[in-house]
């Protein structure tokens, strides 16, 4: 039954927004983070605010008012998803770089050896001075290339 209204509910959406949603909050881990317990100290705490607005990312409700975004200039609907993808959020440095921690302490964990990169490798002209870019990987392109 569940799965007929989960199909039912993605062939009224319209948008690939809301399908991608929908099929986002339709996985089986998608409510694993309401099990978590709240506690600070494990960062596990949601603020009103936090839960607000994620309860809202999931529901597709209306989060904001729509405007231009300060950081890029671009226009951010009533949604609010435009920060979750913005270049320039202050917010995606700091969980891009939570999420490079976390992947090196399992890395660690399993006594694989890991290394991050320092900050600031990216020049202005897009080279990286570490190398990457000197070594053709296929068709003269770097490996890095193919990831973006």
């Amino acid at each position: 039954m569940l799965e007929t209204h989960c199909n039912s509910l993605l062939e009224q959406a319209i948008s690939p927004l809301d399908k991608a949603r929908i099929r986002a909050v339709s996985r089986k881990e998608a409510g694993a983070w309401l099990n978590a317990l709240p506690r600070p100290p494990l960062g596990t705490m949601l603020d009103n605010e936090s839960l607000r607005i994620a309860a809202g990312l999931r529901l597709g409700s209306t989060l904001c008012h729509p405007h231009t975004c300060l950081r890029c200039g671009e226009a951010v609907d009533e949604r609010g998803t435009h920060s979750l993808s913005c270049l320039k959020s202050a917010g995606r440095w700091s969980r891009h770089s939570a999420l490079n921690d976390i992947i090196k302490r399992a890395c660690a964990s399993v006594n694989v050896p890991t290394l991050l990169e320092p900050p600031g490798l990216f020049r202005t002209d897009g080279k990286r001075p570490d190398g990457l870019t000197l070594i053709p990987w296929s068709k003269g392109r770097c490996l890095g290339c193919y990831m973006c």
